[in-house]
């Protein structure tokens, strides 16, 4: 500012330098609380496989031994890695292991399964009583909270609704008695209304989007596919931005991009929204739907992508509970697994058939049943 005088300017080169040191002040204590509510949601999933295989006379170090090749606990199979690595490489005992394993993780659920298992077998209790107790006090934990998490999310919405329903109405009002009144009398100009519309409004709504999501209960593991279609769509939703909303702010554009632009004019004439304006005079509403069609377009690929997948993903959820139930009920009568699979094969199970139909094909083949 003194020596190059700069103005305003040098206050937004003094910005950048403060965010940056601010956030990386702040990643370690980000970092530890991401990977502490991602093992809090993998959590419950170990603790049922843990006890489901202590009950067939399996030990925890045997049944952490087998995670650590699992794809859908990727940071407990991280964990049971570093347990193998302390055993076979350090020569530690595994019980040891485990405790050390607890101790070094940053999650209390983790902590007083493993140390609680440690503390029964030390002592001599009932190793699989106690891991039974523990699987269930967690899930029932874990109802709790998502009971109270669905209450926090439906008092957040109704705050947004609230401050983007009223906040929105408020300030359209404000605008609409603005230009009718005289000049200079609670002016509300046109560029603060435009601020207000597409940069304050989306930015409240995409504040309470993160919130609700950092609400929401957590699984272990994530779909993307829809995102990635999402994301392929992009570079069509930049050129569509170019061509239907750029060309009212910048008018050399409606010459380069001029059938697009026609064609919003159309559509403003098609819904009457011309307000006796004709082609090339501007009513005040082509951006608005410049910006309709271009989301619409945007988005309907990967709501698509969403819906397709998440109606096949439910349909094999489904499809599999009705098969464990018949693979119990065969399983009573002293027929092996993989011969229960290969006649089950042939019953209807929705979604899932196909992969069933895989799985006993393959198990026909001679292919291990892992």
């Amino acid at each position: 500012y003194f020596y190059f005088n700069l103005g305003l300017y040098s206050f937004f080169l003094i910005i950048p330098p403060f965010i940056i040191l601010i956030l990386l002040l702040s990643y370690p204590k980000l970092a530890s609380t991401s990977r502490a509510s991602n093992l809090e949601a993998e959590v419950p999933f170990v603790a049922a496989y843990i006890t489901v295989m202590a009950t067939g006379r399996i030990s925890p170090y045997k049944s952490m031994e087998r995670l650590k090749n699992v794809k859908l606990l990727p940071n407990l199979s991280e964990e049971a890695r570093k347990i193998d690595v302390d055993v076979k490489a350090t020569g530690i005992d595994p019980v040891s292991a485990l405790e050390k394993s607890a101790k070094a993780v940053p999650s209390k659920e983790y902590k007083n399964l493993i140390l609680g298992y440690v503390s029964t077998l030390r002592g001599g209790g009932d190793v699989t009583h106690f891991l039974q107790r523990t699987t269930e006090k967690i899930f029932e934990d874990r109802s709790e909270k998502t009971k109270i998490i669905g209450e926090r999310i439906g008092m957040l919405m109704e705050g947004y609704a609230a401050t983007g329903t009223m906040l929105a109405l408020g300030l359209y009002v404000i605008f609409i008695v603005s230009q009718i009144l005289p000049s200079g009398v609670m002016a509300f100009s046109s560029g603060g209304f435009i601020l207000f519309a597409y940069i304050l409004l989306p930015s409240i709504s995409i504040l309470f989007l993160y919130l609700t999501d950092i609400f929401q209960p957590r699984y272990p593991v994530s779909d993307w596919r829809a995102y990635k279609v999402f994301a392929l769509t992009l570079p069509l939703t930049f050129f569509l931005l170019i061509s239907l909303v750029a060309p009212f702010y910048f008018p050399p554009l409606r010459e380069i991009f001029k059938p697009f632009v026609h064609f919003i004019y159309y559509i403003r004439d098609a819904l009457g929204l011309d307000l006796g304006q004709k082609a090339p005079a501007l009513s005040g509403f082509e951006v608005p739907l410049g910006l309709c069609i271009t989301i619409m377009i945007s988005v309907t690929p990967a709501m698509i992508a969403y819906h397709k997948h998440a109606t096949e993903t439910s349909g094999v959820n489904s499809g599999i509970t009705r098969f464990l139930r018949d693979l119990v009920e065969l399983r009573k009568t002293g027929m092996s697994p993989e011969k229960c699979i290969e006649n089950l094969s042939n019953n209807d199970y929705g979604a899932f058939s196909k992969y069933l139909k895989k799985i006993a094909e393959q198990i026909k083949w001679g292919i291990p049943l892992s």
